[in-house]
């Protein structure tokens, strides 16, 4: 079931057959002596243009064997089991399993969901936990605990470390047999994601979920005098012109409206632009980060420049609607209906406009990793090659609301203007949404700065800064009692 390498093979023996028959058109024009053979015997002249077509065809086989110009290599080895009855995946929501399982099977997206809730596919298992991916971590221990069956899983990048690290729980992808030039395509910042603290690539990610910054045209235009979006990046291209700005927005609005969202909006974007990872060889090294952190977000609060309110809360929907904020921290999945930016936007909707915003940034994400120890590895490899073709990667970009991790294919996407639905393109005024995220997504870079406690760290910052902002408190204090509690969920870290 090899969807990708049969489709290649086709396209090469298509070549193959179009230099055959260029070299039978281009044949060299009769010799006298053939000249003479044809006065002689039309027979002859039949037979002599027969063999001659056999050796040019001859000749053609020999001259266009498959190389690495002409022909797709085939397929790296296997180091994996196989033979088994039933392909297992596993996934939180049925969202992007039934996408990828359709354009793998050649079936209906809808018939292949409505399969997956009856387990009816022959051959095919699909767990969906039906659970945020936040915690979906949780159920995939339990499943190898309880040693289920479990060939392909999700993993999420906040949390992905920790099993790509485990060789009992994801296997390498050079076991997988996929050539390493199919990920030649693939934005820099998601391969980092997937590779594990031994520089082992471990998992395919299959989609990019960078971000930028969506702000109210109406209000930007009132507050800061803004007309379009390469005027209103060049007031935030920075975290210094992002302040100066929210001290602009706050002074002419008389401190009615804010220029971010929330602490926790900014955060997204302000923790992939650290320029030194937050665990330095087992040692916890967050001071310079967290006081950095802490000063920005200090003067935003201080002048009124981000909301009050914590993210997600009736206040700070309301806050969006209202126009008491005029711009929110946006990732791509975000942009399209369903989703909490649509619904902040209810009164506003179709005035708002993207740029890239004062830091490159990704939120979210999602990647394929292999149980080791699976017993269908011809399978796994199929469906892998699947969710990365090119061809699969144009169809995804209309069956999900995520981005293809294809440059080559977003860029075609950018060329035609793609917009996922009505829904998205109304509410930026039709704008090339993907010009913008695909810039964020060539531009990040987080190439050393990744362990497996990151998450965990900016959510007990962001949480703690918020508290000691709104009470007032010290957030040294807090800090130290971060410390503290990092030291007693991870032992292992060695922290002053």
């Amino acid at each position: 079931m090899d969807i990708k390498y049969t489709i290649i093979g086709t396209l090469a023996l298509m070549a193959v057959g179009t230099g055959a028959i260029a070299m039978l058109s281009n044949s060299h024009e009769p010799s006298d002596e053939q000249d003479e053979i044809i006065e002689d015997s039309v027979e002859t002249e039949e037979n002599t243009e027969e063999e001659t077509l056999s050796e040019e065809e001859e000749e053609t086989e020999e001259e266009t064997e498959p190389t690495e110009d002409n022909c797709e290599p085939d397929p790296l080895p296997l180091h994996l089991n196989t033979g088994g009855d039933t392909f297992t995946i596993a996934a939180w929501n049925p969202d992007e399993v039934t996408v990828l399982l359709a354009n793998w099977l050649g079936m209906d997206t809808n018939e292949v969901r409505n399969a997956v809730n009856t387990n009816k596919i022959d051959g095919v298992k699909c767990v969906v936990f039906n659970v945020g991916g936040y915690c979906a971590s949780e159920y995939y221990d339990s499943m190898f605990i309880q040693g289920d069956d479990l060939d392909v899983y999700f993993a999420e990048p906040d949390w992905a470390l920790q099993f790509l690290d485990d060789d009992s729980r994801t296997a390498p992808i050079s076991d997988i047999g996929i050539p390493e030039y199919q990920f030649g395509y693939m934005y820099d910042y998601t391969l980092e994601q997937c590779v594990n603290t031994n520089g082992v690539l471990k998992g395919i990610p299959y989609i990019a979920c960078p971000g930028c910054f969506a702000y109210r045209t109406d209000l930007a235009e009132e507050y800061l005098g803004v007309l379009d979006k390469d005027e209103m990046q060049s007031r935030i291209g920075n975290w210094d012109n992002f302040v100066s700005a929210a001290k602009e927005v706050s002074d002419r609005s008389g401190g009615k409206a804010a220029l971010a969202d929330s602490i926790g909006g900014i955060s997204q974007a302000y923790f992939c632009g650290r320029n030194k990872p937050l665990v330095i060889d087992g040692h916890l090294d967050i001071d310079d980060t967290a006081k950095d952190y802490e000063s920005l977000v200090r003067e935003l609060w201080d002048c009124g420049g981000v909301s009050k309110n914590d993210q997600w809360t009736d206040e700070w929907y309301t806050n969006i609607q209202n126009g008491d904020c005029m711009g929110c921290f946006v990732p791509v999945w975000a942009l399209q209906k369903n989703t909490f930016f649509i619904d902040a936007n209810c009164k506003s909707y179709g005035k708002w406009a993207l740029c890239s915003g004062p830091q490159p940034y990704s939120w979210g994400g999602n990647m394929l990793v292999v149980n080791p120890y699976t017993d269908n590895g011809e399978e796994v490899r199929d469906f892998i090659t699947s969710a990365i073709y090119e061809e699969n990667m144009f169809k995804f970009a209309s069956q999900s609301s995520s981005m293809p991790n294809n440059i080559n294919v977003v860029q075609q996407l950018i060329e035609n203007n793609f917009a996922y639905d009505d829904v998205t393109s109304g509410n930026i005024g039709g704008q090339n949404y993907l010009e913008i995220l695909d810039g964020n997504a060539r531009a990040l870079d987080l190439k050393g700065l990744i362990t497996p406690y990151d998450s965990t760290i900016q959510s007990d910052l962001t949480s703690s800064l918020s508290y000691c902002l709104s009470r007032k408190s010290d957030f040294d204090e807090k800090l130290d009692l971060i410390k503290e509690d990092l030291a007693l969920n991870y032992p292992e870290l060695e922290i002053n």
